[in-house]
Formats: C-alpha cells, sequence, structure tokens
C-alpha cells in the first residue's frame, strides 16, 4: 500500500512562515500503538518523541528522507513533495503504528513536525527489512 502523510496544522503555518524546509532536510521516524495524533496540538518532535519505536536496525530519531523534491501539479491545483522510500534494514521491531515526519532543527523542542501516517495495523518484524513505499502523489501534499 501507498502512504501519504497527514499534515499537522502547525506545519502549515510553519511552511508559510518559512520555518520548514523540506529540500534541505528531512527525517521520518516510527512511532508506537501508545501514539494518538493530535494535529492540531503536536507541533514538534519533542511532542511526539516519547512514543518513538526502539530496536535492533533502527536509529532513534528515524530516517533522513533522501531526494527530496517538491512538484507543483497545476492539473489537480496541488503542490506536493516526494522522497525516495524510506527503509530500515536487518531490523527488529514491534508495536510499530505510525511514522512521523519532520524538519530537524537540532534541537527537538524546535524540530517542526510536518505529518504523519498510521499504518492501519500494529506491525512487527524480526531482522527483516521495514519500507514504507510513499504514494505516487506524494510524501506530503497541499491542496
Amino acid at each position: 500500500m501507498a502512504l501519504s502523510a497527514t499534515v499537522y496544522n502547525w506545519a502549515k503555518s510553519d511552511f508559510l512562515k518559512g520555518n520548514i524546509d523540506l529540500d534541505t532536510s528531512a527525517k521520518c521516524a516510527l512511532l508506537t500503538t501508545a501514539y494518538t495524533p493530535d494535529i492540531d496540538s503536536h507541533h514538534y518532535w519533542s511532542d511526539v518523541s516519547a512514543y518513538e519505536v526502539a530496536g535492533t536496525g533502527y536509529t532513534a530519531g528515524g530516517a533522513t528522507l533522501t531526494n527530496v523534491s517538491t512538484t507543483v501539479d497545476t492539473a489537480n491545483d496541488r503542490a506536493y513533495i516526494d522522497a525516495d522510500d524510506t527503509s530500515w534494514s536487518n531490523a527488529t521491531l514491534s508495536n510499530l503504528r505510525y511514522a512521523v515526519i519532520y524538519y530537524p532543527t537540532g534541537d527537538p523542542a524546535t524540530s517542526p513536525l510536518v505529518g504523519y501516517i498510521n499504518f492501519g495495523s500494529t506491525k512487527s518484524l524480526t531482522d527483516g527489512t521495514f519500507t514504507i513505499a510513499w504514494d505516487s502523489g506524494g510524501v506530503i501534499r497541499i491542496t
């Protein structure tokens, strides 16, 4: 299943203010089932980092998105940010349910959240590769 993120409301404001530049840096972190998304209240990585998964093959803070690009789709009146699929190899992870995209500033208290995806069910794997296949319409879409 191809996935795209639900955008946090604070991210919309941060985009307009120029506080987020995903072309320069973006991270994707995995969160457990203990996390409850709140697009109105969650603003920074520090608001959600306590719910991050831990396990073999996974580095705290998540993976850096690669080959990030921004595209304007005039036919559908939207813009989107796309990136290569994100994966963790030789990973042993359990109890994961969400992925969060954020803009790392070096300080969790000022690293804005951008969006999250819900995998739809609890995921686990043992010594395998966990891959997020981003939707062809982008990781993040703004309409």
